[in-house]
């Protein structure tokens, strides 16, 4: 397998007897629904057509993609180790593109990756004034858990990410945003006391974000083995609702409830014994383009930070 990879891993970085891009894209949607059938109705051609890109495609790879018989297709090693290669390829396709497209009417085009919960407390501001301040660039704003992030970083699909966990690469420059505390809320007029021991978490109803490793590792720790969340949602702003419509209790970043408790409309619950879990977060950009005009206008809008944190 390993002999298999590098020799797939020399021919993807070879420039000459370049494929078809057609036949990356056969190769992947044929990889994905196994029927030959199927693959040539979804690419508007003839079954033949799909055969004879794979045969192609296999020629230049000298190994064999698939195993065919008369009633299934499945992929072989190579054809499984090469997929994510073959994405890849579309992948750069559709960004070089979309990046010829960018460069008639903007100078430049900035992709930001965030997670929701820092977005609509801290970054929100950010893209808005970015947005009014920098009209020669375009912007692209997504959100995504931290692992999914680091991958597009490392892939140089984004630029910039915001992550609830610090990266480790030479391909990524990080630095620290805010560290945070994880509190327990709930609504002002649920009946629980503002203070409880830690016994009473086991008869909390007790909602949980399902996309924070180190806040499911904590809460494992305080909580009886038994406990078993009612509700696990992989969205910390979605869960704030929920708590705010009255789903019970749950763990969230302090400065995402500190104006609900402000107004009133919202509890801290303290946990006798129990220290609040303490997190940070990072910003973390795509070192090739550390020094473009687009990172360093966004970066220089977030008061976080010095003016001169990022030059290097």
């Amino acid at each position: 397998m390993i002999q298999l990879i590098k020799i797939i891993d020399k021919r993807f970085f070879e420039e000459d007897d370049k494929m078809h891009i057609d036949v990356y894209k056969t190769f992947i949607i044929l990889a994905k629904n196994l029927s030959f059938s199927k693959t040539a109705e979804q690419l508007n051609v003839v079954q033949s057509t799909v055969s004879s890109r794979i045969v192609e495609l296999e020629k230049h790879l000298d190994k064999n993609l698939f195993i065919r018989s008369k009633r299934s297709v499945e992929l072989t090693d190579a054809g499984r180790v090469y997929l994510p290669y073959a994405e890849k390829i579309i992948r750069s396709e559709i960004q070089g593109l979309e990046k010829l497209k960018t460069m008639s009417l903007y100078k430049d085009k900035l992709k930001v990756c965030n997670i929701g919960s820092i977005y609509r407390e801290k970054l929100a501001s950010v893209v808005n004034e970015f947005y009014r301040k920098f009209p020669m660039y375009q912007l692209d704003v997504e959100f995504k858990i931290t692992e999914t992030q680091v991958e597009l970083l490392l892939e140089s699909e984004i630029d910039i990410g915001f992550l609830n966990r610090k990266p480790v690469s030479r391909k990524i420059v990080v630095k620290p945003y805010m560290d945070y505390y994880v509190t327990l809320v709930a609504p002002i007029d649920y009946p629980l006391e503002s203070v409880i021991s830690k016994d009473g978490l086991a008869l909390l109803d007790i909602a949980l974000t399902s996309s924070n490793q180190p806040l499911q590792e904590w809460f494992d720790e305080i909580m009886p083995k038994s406990y078993r969340p009612r509700l696990r949602i992989n969205s910390t702003i979605q869960l704030l609702e929920y708590v705010k419509r009255g789903y019970g209790c749950a763990f969230l970043q302090d400065f995402l409830v500190k104006r609900e408790i402000e107004e009133g409309r919202m509890k801290e619950i303290k946990i006798k014994g129990v220290k609040p879990l303490k997190m940070s977060s990072y910003v973390a950009i795509n070192k090739s383009r550390l020094n473009s005009e687009a990172v360093q206008s966004f970066l220089s809008l977030i008061p976080e930070f010095d003016d001169h944190q990022y030059n290097i």
